[in-house]
C-alpha cells in the first residue's frame, strides 16, 4: 500500500467512524502524513519490542524477521563510508569513534574494547558479529580471523572485562555494551593481538518518513543525480547492488538499503549514474511506502486514525473546559 492508498483509507476510516466529528475536524494531507507517520512507528514499537528484556525483544523479532525484512539491516565496518579526496561523507553505516589524530576512541574499559558510533536509524538491536585473531599463548585456544558473536552486558558487568596491568580477563566471546548518545563499545578478549579486523551489526532501523515528495530515480545520464541532491543522502533501492572501481572508493559498492551522500565534482555526483541497473532513492530517509508486510497496512492506518481522533477529541474537551 503507497502513500496515497493509505490516505485514502485513513479519510474512508474516520468517516466511516465518526462522520459528523471528522467533516468538523477534518485533517489536511500535511496532518494525515503526520499521524501515518507516528502511527508506524507506534505500531512497530509495541508489536516487536515491547518485551522487558532486549533477549525477549531479540528473539520476537527473528521470530517474525519475515515481516520485518525490510527493516532489519546488517551494517559492515567502513561499508557505507564514501572517502573522495580529502573529503569523507559519513551516513548511517557503523564507524569507529576516533580522537583528533585518526586513533580509535577505546573508552574508559581498557585497551581490548573499541567504541562504535550507533546507526542513525537505530531503533532495536539484533547482533553484533566481530572477527579477529588470537595468537599469543593463554588459557584459550588461537585463532585465525574467526567470527564471534558478541554478548549483550550491562554497565554493572563492564568492569569485570576492563584490561589493566592488575587484571587481565579471560574473555571465550566479546562482549557488546550499550552507551548512552549513540555509542557502543566491543570488548574483546585482551589475546586478540590483531584487534577487530572487521565487524557485523544486526539491528532494527527506525521506519522511513512517509513523504509524497519521495521518489526511485534510474536509468542513466545526468538526470539521475543532480545539483538538488548535492549534501543530501539518497538511498539503493532494495535488491540493487552499486558498484564502485577501486579508485578510492568502496570497493563493495553499496548494499541494499544503503545511503550515501552525493558530494559536487565527486566521483559520484557525475559518474554514479554510469552503470545501468541503478536505482537510488530520494531523498534517502522517505519513502512513499511501508516496509512492513502487506496484511499490517490497514491496522496501521485504523491505529492512525484511532490516535487523529482521540488527539482531536482531547483538544475539544481542553478548549470547552478552558
Amino acid at each position: 500500500m503507497n502513500l496515497l492508498d493509505m490516505q485514502i483509507l485513513f479519510q474512508q476510516i474516520a468517516e466511516d467512524t465518526s462522520p459528523e466529528f471528522f467533516d468538523r475536524q477534518r485533517s489536511d494531507t500535511y496532518n494525515i502524513i503526520n499521524y501515518l507517520n507516528n502511527a508506524i512507528y507506534r505500531y512497530v514499537e509495541k508489536k516487536y519490542i515491547s518485551f522487558p528484556t532486549m533477549e525477549q525483544n531479540i528473539r520476537f523479532i527473528a521470530e517474525n524477521s519475515n515481516d520485518l525484512k525490510d527493516m532489519i539491516r546488517k551494517v559492515k565496518v567502513g561499508t557505507f563510508l564514501l572517502i573522495s579526496g580529502n573529503q569523507v561523507s559519513a551516513n548511517d553505516g557503523v564507524h569507529p569513534y576516533t580522537m583528533p589524530g585518526g586513533t580509535d576512541y577505546q573508552g574508559p574499559h581498557g585497551a581490548n574494547s573499541t567504541v562504535y558510533h550507533m546507526p542513525t536509524d537505530f531503533m532495536h538491536f539484533v547482533s553484533c558479529h566481530i572477527k579477529s585473531t588470537r595468537t599469543a599463548a593463554s588459557v584459550l585456544p588461537t585463532t585465525s580471523a574467526q567470527w564471534q558473536e558478541c554478548k549483550v552486558i550491562t554497565q554493572d558487568q563492564a568492569g569485570r572485562f576492563i584490561s589493566t596491568e592488575w587484571n587481565k580477563p579471560i574473555m571465550r566471546e566479546p562482549a557488546i555494551l550499550f552507551d548512552a548518545d549513540g555509542f557502543f563499545t566491543v570488548i574483546r578478549d585482551p589475546d586478540h593481538d590483531a584487534g577487530i579486523t572487521d565487524l557485523e551489526f544486526t539491528y532494527l532501523r527506525k521506519p522511513h518518513t512517509l513523504d509524497f515528495d519521495f521518489s526511485w530515480m534510474n536509468g542513466r545520464g545526468a538526470t539521475v543525480l543532480t545539483s538538488a541532491m548535492v549534501n543530501k543522502p539518497v538511498r539503493v533501492r532494495s535488491g540493487s547492488v552499486v558498484e564502485y572501481p577501486t579508485d578510492g572508493f568502496p570497493t563493495r559498492g553499496y548494499r541494499s538499503g544503503s545511503k550515501f551522500n552525493v558530494l559536487s565534482g565527486y566521483y559520484p555526483m557525475y559518474e554514479f549514474n554510469a552503470y545501468s541497473g541503478m536505482e537510488v532513492g530520494y531523498p534517502g530517509n522517505s519513502t512513499d511506502e511501508i516496509s512492513l508486510a502487506t496484511y499490517m497496512h490497514e491496522d496501521i492506518v485504523r491505529l492512525a486514525v484511532s490516535m487523529f481522533l482521540d488527539e482531536a477529541k482531547f483538544k475539544l474537551a481542553q478548549k470547552a473546559t478552558a
